[in-house]
């Protein structure tokens, strides 16, 4: 937990504090690990970056829109790194609704990947794993990182999500009873016009970290969760490159 007192928050637990921009190397750090932004989208040599994966950089409207039709065209993630520029004020939108984006693989090929968006992220459709292949390797096995300078704003019709996803936020606060735009938040459910309630489950397949959480789905069925999040191990057992160390540190979770 990052450190003051917070709703559900136990007494006497360790305080970790949020990722923080150091400003000399451009990296955010806490006690988890680093991750690197400036290297992971900075072109090096060739497109790409320093860690070895082709950055493509994302920043024309009819390209952002149309991101899922692109990621649904890939082969395969290929351990690059997509890179939006999108300085709209709710939010870049990378998928329309009703058409899900899905994150194939292929035998022998890194099924890992990024997507940084230097923005909030809203998401309007589900995003999936599509596991086509038997595993023979562990870059064999989809992996997606999403870092979101934002919040990450889910809407009330989205039902699945896959993918690690670190919100790191513009630097602003996310305490107090309002928190500032894009400060670094999870928010669960936006109702839309289609789609007015939040009786949806949401399902994660991976992880999350982010500065606050704003779980508003009032999903209830059979004692089951609104908000589902199942912590896969993907990020560990295949981490995009440049995320490698920040993979290993990510706490396990064992059945005792």
């Amino acid at each position: 937990t990052v450190s003051g007192l917070y709703a559900g928050e136990l007494k006497n637990r360790s305080l970790i504090d949020y990722f923080n921009l150091d400003s000399a190397d451009k990296k955010y750090k806490n006690v988890l690990g680093t991750i690197d932004y400036t290297g992971l989208i900075t072109p090096v040599v060739n497109d790409r970056n320093k860690y070895g994966s082709e950055v493509l950089i994302i920043n024309d409207p009819s390209e952002i829109s149309g991101f899922a039709n692109f990621i649904n065209g890939l082969t395969v993630l290929e351990g690059r790194v997509f890179y939006i520029l999108d300085s709209s004020p709710g939010g870049a939108i990378i998928s329309p609704v009703g058409q899900t984006m899905t994150v194939d693989n292929e035998s022998g090929e890194v099924a890992s990947g990024v997507i940084i968006v230097n923005n909030s992220l809203r998401l309007r459709a589900n995003v999936d794993y599509d596991d086509q292949i038997s595993i023979d390797n562990l870059k064999e096995i989809n992996s997606l990182v999403w870092i979101v300078r934002g919040d990450l704003i889910v809407e009330s019709q989205v039902e699945n999500l896959a993918g690690t996803f670190i919100i790191l936020g513009n630097g602003s606060s996310c305490s107090g009873p309002t928190p500032a735009d894009g400060c670094g938040r999870f928010i669960s459910c936006v109702p839309t016009i289609a789609e007015p309630s939040c009786n949806r489950q949401l399902v994660v397949e991976g992880s999350v970290l982010a500065k606050r959480f704003e779980l508003l789905r009032d999903y209830y069925e059979d004692e089951a969760p609104a908000e589902l999040f199942i912590n896969n191990g993907r990020l560990r057992a295949n981490p995009p490159p440049g995320l490698i160390d920040f993979g290993q540190l990510l706490p396990r979770f064992l059945e005792r």
